[in-house]
């Protein structure tokens, strides 16, 4: 308990269609037994 192996992650992650940024500067990790979700309305872009 208490080890925080990171087994995913990302920094300043910028994704989108050709001229429309969807996700601008994000950054995340996961470590190992962590559950993680994104959430928000249809449209906002979780899929991309």
């Amino acid at each position: 308990m208490g080890t925080h192996e990171e087994i995913v992650g990302a920094q300043d992650l910028t994704v989108g269609y050709t001229s429309k940024p969807v996700w601008q500067n994000a950054s995340f990790s996961v470590n190992r037994g962590e559950f993680v979700a994104v959430i928000g309305p249809n449209g906002a872009g979780k899929t991309t």
